[in-house]
Parts: structure tokens; sequence; C-alpha cells
């Protein structure tokens, strides 16, 4: 029921972010429309009378001038993302709330980019339908988190049981489907824009991107995709492709030597340079 209230509130709220932005229409075509009839009733009064008397018309009516809208910051932000300006992100877990987010941007014309996402196995064709960007871990495994009926997996300590009763029942079975190497080569194979994020909020996970990169080039994916989704992928999902993510000329040069196989946990970096110039170097 919560996750169902979720849903629909964030939908009012693009549903009133379409009724404001109508309000606006409208109230810049009735302000053209006034400072139209202004400037031609203005024209007329210029006019020079006439040397012969002429039959006094009624005094024509002075346009009024449309009332101006109030501005609403957080509507004018959902109404960028409903013309496809900036994207939206949606932390999506189970297929249901998948589903909800797929919807909302059928509704509206969403951007849409999915994170987390580890029911997307067996959504897979409507990930690709939608054309949406997506994010996620093979590590991540969100039942985990989770009690009966919902709550946050930190709850557990408050609780008078034993831990294993926490969990849902058929936790054990989840991982077949979402760490399937299948699955991950499907994905590749689908040509949906993908990129890998810690499998948690620790602050320090984002240190560990090379070797979450290591471990989806285990699940039988090629070196370019691993590679690519904690590179050039991710620049361009964030829409920073232009500046980073890749080697070419003109784009910031940050950037690290190795002495082995990026995706390899015993190669060491021997060099890295920041804005083009080298700030560190390995001793021999």
């Amino acid at each position: 029921m919560l996750r169902l209230t979720q849903y629909h509130k964030i939908r009012d709220g693009f549903k009133q972010s379409q009724e404001y932005g109508k309000e606006w229409s409208d109230y810049r075509k009735k302000l053209q429309e006034y400072e139209d009839e202004k400037k031609e009733q203005e024209g007329k009064e210029e006019e020079k009378p006439e040397e012969k008397p002429v039959k006094k018309s009624p005094a024509a009516k002075k346009p009024k001038e449309p009332k101006k809208p109030k501005r609403d910051e957080a509507k004018e932000i959902l109404l960028l993302a409903m013309d496809k300006k900036i994207p939206v992100r949606f932390i999506v877990h189970r297929p249901d709330s998948l589903l909800q987010a797929l919807q909302l941007g059928s509704e509206f014309g969403l951007n849409i980019i999915l994170e987390g996402g580890e029911s997307w196995p067996d959504l897979l064709p409507e990930l690709k339908e939608a054309s949406v960007s997506f994010l996620s871990n093979p590590l991540l495994d969100y039942r985990k988190f989770l009690l009966p009926g919902g709550s946050k997996g930190h709850a557990a300590s408050l609780l008078p049981v034993n831990g294993d009763e926490l969990f849902y029942s058929d936790r054990e079975s989840v991982s077949e489907a979402h760490t399937g190497k299948g699955s991950w080569e499907k994905l590749a194979d689908s040509g949906i824009p993908f990129a890998l994020i810690p499998p948690d909020h620790f602050p320090l996970s984002a240190r560990f991107m090379r070797f979450y990169a290591a471990i989806l080039s285990s699940q039988g994916l090629s070196f370019e995709f691993a590679l690519g989704a904690v590179t050039a992928n991710a620049a361009k999902i964030l829409g920073v492709e232009d500046r980073v993510g890749s080697l070419e000329k003109g784009k910031d040069a940050d950037l690290i030597v190795l002495d082995g196989d990026p995706l390899d946990s015993l190669s060491k970096i021997e060099m890295i340079f920041v804005n083009g110039s080298a700030v560190w170097k390995r001793k021999k």
C-alpha cells in the first residue's frame, strides 16, 4: 500500500505540473492577445481626425491585462523533465516498482534512469521497449535489506527474534535469475545503456568500482562492456560524455596508468594524471 501511495503521489505531482504548464501557456497566449489589442487601440487613437464631422462611435472598451500565475519552481523542474530536458532517476527494487516507473515514463514522456532494479532479468523486454538507462550491480539483492512486511533491515536489531527469521523464505532462490551469466549477457546484447553503481550506501563503496567491473566481467561479459560500465557508459548516462568517460582529444585529462589489465585486482597503479599533468608516480 505504501509503494502504491508513493506511485500515486509522484503521478499527482506530474499531473499538477501539467496543469501548471497549461496555466502559463494560456497566460502567455492571453498576454500576447492583450498586447496586440492594446497596440491596435493606441494606433487608432493616434490617427488624425477627418475634417468632415462624423458621428462618434461609442468609446472602445480598454483591453484587460491577464493575471500572471504564481511561479512554482518545483513544478517547473517537473516540466523540464516532461520536455526531456533533464532525466528522471527512479530508485527501484521490486518488479512492481520498476513497472510503475516505466508507466510514469510512458504517461508523461520522461527520459528515465532506473537505479537498482534487481528484478530486471524478468522485465528485460519492457526495459528495452521503454528506452531507459539502467544502473545496477551484480552484488545487489534487495531482499537482504527487507523484513516481512517491507520494513528496513536495520530494524532487525530492535526485534527479539533470530536473524534467519527476518528474511523472506525464498531469499536463497533469488540469485539464480539475477546473477546468472545468461542474464547479464542478455542485458549487454539488448543495447540498453548500462552503468555500474555501488551495491550499498556505504560511503566507501565507490572506491571499489574497478572491483565491481571485474565481477561484471566474470559474468561472461566482454572486457569493453565491463570497463565501459564505469567509464564511457556512465558518462553518457550522466550527460557528461563530452568531457569525461573516454580518452579523446579535448576531454578532461584525468587518468591513471596501470601495469596490467585494468580489471585485474593485482594490477598496480604506475602514474596518475590530473588536468594533463603527472601528479604521482610509483617509486621504483
